[in-house]
């Protein structure tokens, strides 16, 4: 008799930890994100290599910055419009240690954007970039605020259109809210876990930690600078 419970305990646990795969369903693309572009064929293409390095004999740093040189060029040569899609743009130093010196790449692309509004107020500019930025709460850089002040819309991409990359724990996640209000509970409300990002950053709740093992993201790395195209003296 206590071996048929035990089996049914056992079977009744892994039913429930079943459940959740049997019930979710991925969900669509949204509408207009999953178009084939036309093949191209493009008859000049140039290699550029972005390259920060700490050189130990020399104790420097060795830079190589064409990719982002090169978008600071095209923002001042934009003309007619300017769209900006960016994964990760944060000032965030990774594994460097110490108070080495860094060339500040995001301010730097940030006040490049911001100085191109004053130059051209009328000019439509559009910055997107991923959440993971403000750690999927409230903790983005400054200049994101400062970019909005100057008259350019910020878009932080809604993730949740997105299909799951993380079936396994979406699943479990997706199921189990509905029973336990992870997202403004007690828990996960209140910082108090490591920051993964930024050693001396904030704390953070156990609802950015969740949004971040989706392993969901806007992978784009994409700036698009609008030019007026010109034959003979007209412009248009």
């Amino acid at each position: 008799m206590k071996k048929l419970l035990l089996l049914l305990l056992v079977g009744a646990l892994i039913g429930i930890a079943l459940l959740p795969y049997l019930l979710f369903r991925q969900p669509d693309m949204p509408e207009g994100t999953d178009l084939q572009s036309p093949a191209f064929s493009y008859q000049e293409a140039r290699l550029l290599i972005d390259r920060t390095a700490w050189h130990p004999e020399t104790q420097t740093f060795v830079r190589q910055h064409e990719i982002f040189e090169t978008m600071l060029r095209e923002i001042k040569k934009a003309e007619t419009f300017i769209i900006a899609d960016f994964f990760l743009w944060n000032p965030w130093k990774g594994g460097v240690k110490g108070n080495r010196e860094l060339r500040l790449l995001s301010v730097e692309l940030a006040d490049a954007f911001i100085q191109k509004r004053i130059q051209n107020p009328e000019m439509p500019i559009l910055i997107v970039t991923d959440p993971i930025n403000r750690v999927y709460g409230n903790l983005a850089p400054d200049f994101y605020n400062r970019m909005a002040d100057a008259g350019i819309p910020v878009v932080f991409t809604e993730l949740a259109y997105l299909p799951e990359s993380n079936r396994m724990y979406a699943s479990q996640l997706w199921f189990w809210s509905k029973f336990i209000d992870f997202e403004k509970g007690l828990i996960g409300a209140k910082p108090f876990l490591p920051n993964l990002f930024d050693a001396n950053g904030r704390k953070l709740t156990l609802s950015q930690y969740l949004s971040l093992f989706h392993f969901k993201a806007n992978h784009r790395k994409v700036l698009v600078a609008g030019r007026r195209a010109c034959s003979g003296t007209t412009c248009l």
